[in-house]
């Protein structure tokens, strides 16, 4: 073989070889990449992690003493501990029976009840999140009340029911549980401490239950601590090394994220997700759920308030101190908006209550539930066949000049469009000034 012949073998093989080397090293890198991409992804925890029977509890609890009397709580941690034990019982056997439910409720108007009102109707497909399940099928609807008549609990088992937010129909399911005399006590000692009530029969057979005192609420403020938006850049982003900034929009081609200093919000759009596929009311609050936890975002706390499944959004509030708080411009709400693709936009505020700084308190004296509804029926852009709650809250607002957020107490109500702040329902009555009584 002629010394040439030899040295072409030599160099082909090596420059294969240094082909093969490079190929390893860049497919090497690829997938090191990849995997360093998908770790880093992971890693973005913003605060806190929430299960749905977290985010899920009732946001009153009414009860029904001696036929007419109606008392209740809507203080969250009030609620929470009766609830508990809701979550240690065994649900089976569900069965529609609308028919007892209205001998119960409305024929019987004499029996004590138990009623936990949610703040708009649950998915019967996620019970099985909320509570534990004895029963391989569970019913098709939704439900908004919990109803409980006491004198149908036994010692080890009982009945209760489900019941629509139109209380159309009810659906009966059998409980199991071993702390009935604790469930019990709590219940009779709540009921000598709750508030009035007053109950109001829409003309479609549903029910208004709203608290009927005069309360005095102080105001609130607190100075906020707000979360480096760069955090929800590369939570939200598949891939942050491809995003650019152009004044306060981050995108990268598929995807925009918006901040919005004067509101302490961000706004998400995925580009690439269409909205004109349509979504269960369980997908909905699944998927919303797990978007969340996904970058560890829940600040503060946020319960679940509504979904409007034609607009396939959903809608978390913001509570502090047992009262829900409202703002005209998202800044006490985490909203979303999703398909069957995935989530299309996520709205939220960047700021949680920090610290409470409020040396000048304000106390309100708002009217009682009888007089508020009074006043949307005098009303004549309010329907009250329209309402579909009413309760006591928070109005957020900033304080620019001295960087507070400022919590006024008041009354509101809700429609299909949303909360509403009830004008002229509540009053100054005293507070500090300056610091001095």
């Amino acid at each position: 073989m002629k010394m040439e012949t030899i040295k072409s073998i030599i160099l082909t093989v090596l420059v294969l070889s240094s082909i093969l080397l490079f190929w390893i090293i860049v497919t090497y890198q690829q997938n090191y990449d990849s995997i360093d991409r998908q770790e880093y992804v992971k890693e973005i925890n913003i605060d806190q992690e929430k299960s749905l029977k977290q985010l899920i509890i009732p946001n009153k609890l009414i009860f029904r003493e001696n036929g007419t009397e109606f008392t209740g709580t809507e203080q969250i941690e009030q609620i929470e501990n009766l609830y508990q034990y809701l979550g240690e019982w065994d649900f089976y056997n569900f069965q529609s029976n609308p028919e007892e439910f209205a001998d119960r409720f409305e024929n019987q108007s004499d029996t004590d009840a138990i009623v936990f009102q949610f703040s708009d109707d649950i998915p019967f497909q996620i019970i099985n999140s909320l509570f534990n399940l004895d029963a391989k099928t569970v019913p098709i609807g939704s439900f908004r009340y919990i109803f409980i008549f006491p004198d149908q609990l036994n010692e080890e088992e009982g009945t209760l029911f489900f019941v629509p937010s139109d209380m159309s129909s009810a659906v009966k399911a059998g409980v199991r549980y071993s702390q009935l005399n604790e469930f019990l006590t709590l219940y009779q000692e709540m009921t000598e401490e709750s508030d009035p009530y007053y109950v109001y029969k829409k003309e479609d057979g549903s029910y208004l239950f709203i608290l009927n005192r005069e309360v005095e609420v102080n105001d609130s403020r607190f100075i906020p601590g707000y979360f480096d938006t760069d955090l929800f850049k590369d939570a939200l982003f598949p891939d942050p090394n491809f995003v650019t900034k152009n004044g306060n929009r981050y995108t990268d081609g598929s995807s925009l994220l918006d901040i919005f200093s004067d509101t302490k919000t961000v706004s998400y759009v995925n580009l690439t997700v269409q909205l004109n596929g349509l979504i269960s009311s369980e997908d909905l609050i699944k998927k919303a759920v797990d978007f969340v936890n996904g970058h560890s975002g829940w600040t503060d706390q946020y319960l679940f308030t509504r979904y409007e499944l034609k607009m396939q959004r959903i809608i978390f509030q913001k509570y502090m101190q047992d009262y829900p708080v409202f703002s005209h411009f998202g800044s006490s709400e985490i909203s979303l908006e999703i398909s069957d693709q995935g989530v299309y936009s996520y709205e939220r505020p960047y700021f949680k209550f920090n610290i409470s700084f409020n040396p000048t308190f304000q106390t309100y004296r708002l009217l009682s539930g009888e007089n508020v509804l009074q006043l949307l029926d005098e009303n004549d852009s309010v329907d009250l066949k329209e309402i579909e709650d009413v309760l006591v809250g928070y109005q957020l607002t900033f304080d620019e000049a001295e960087q507070l957020i400022i919590l006024e107490p008041s009354w509101f109500y809700r429609t299909d469009d949303g909360w509403e702040k009830v004008n002229n329902a509540s009053v100054k009555v005293g507070g500090v000034a300056d610091g001095l009584e």
